[in-house]
C-alpha cells in the first residue's frame, strides 16, 4: 500500500498507527472431581475450592468465574456432568475467585465453572461435587428386659412367634 506522507522537508516524518490486536482465544479453565467427607452430627459442610485457568494473553489474576450448581444431579447428568439450564439451582450471578459451598447436605451434585478472560473469550469446564456423610454410625444401647420367665425374650414378643 502506498502512502503520501508529508515530512516538511526536514527528512522526518511523524504519523500514529494504531494496531489493534484481536486475542480468540479462550482461556483454559481446570477443574477436576472433589468428594468432601461430612464428619458432623448435622451432616453439614462448608467447602471454598479455588477456581484456576490459563490464558495466552492474561495473567491467571485476571480471570473472572462464575459457576452455576446442579444440586442433587440426576444419575446421567452427574456421570457425564452434563449441562441442563433446566435444573441448575445456584450460581451465575457474579463473578468470583472461588467456588464457594455453604452448610452443604450430603449429595452428588455438578459444578459448571466458566472463565471469561480480558478479550471477553470463555471456557467452561465442569466437575463433580460429591458431599459424603463419612461419620461412623453411632452405637445405641438397647436396654435387655430380664425380668420376664423367658431370659432373653424381647419386650413385646412371645417364644416361638418370630422376630
Amino acid at each position: 500500500m502506498y502512502r503520501n506522507i508529508k515530512d516538511n522537508n526536514d527528512g522526518y516524518m511523524t504519523y500514529i498507527q494504531i494496531i489493534k490486536v484481536i486475542d480468540e482465544t479462550p482461556p483454559v479453565v481446570t477443574t477436576r472431581d472433589t468428594t468432601v467427607c461430612v464428619y458432623s452430627d448435622n451432616c453439614l459442610v462448608s467447602v471454598v475450592i479455588p477456581l484456576s485457568a490459563t490464558d495466552n494473553c492474561a495473567a491467571a489474576s485476571d480471570i473472572r468465574f462464575r459457576y452455576f450448581i446442579d444440586l442433587n444431579a440426576t444419575d446421567a447428568v452427574y456421570n457425564g456432568r452434563l449441562f441442563d439450564p433446566t435444573s441448575i439451582d445456584q450460581g451465575g450471578t457474579q463473578y468470583v475467585k472461588d467456588f464457594v459451598f455453604l452448610l452443604g447436605q450430603p449429595g452428588r451434585h455438578v459444578v459448571h465453572v466458566v472463565g471469561i478472560d480480558n478479550c471477553g473469550n470463555a471456557d467452561t469446564s465442569s466437575f463433580r461435587f460429591e458431599i459424603k456423610d463419612c461419620k461412623k454410625p453411632t452405637p445405641l444401647l438397647l436396654q435387655w428386659h430380664r425380668h420376664s420367665h423367658h431370659a432373653g425374650q424381647w419386650p413385646g414378643h412371645r417364644l416361638g412367634q418370630g422376630p
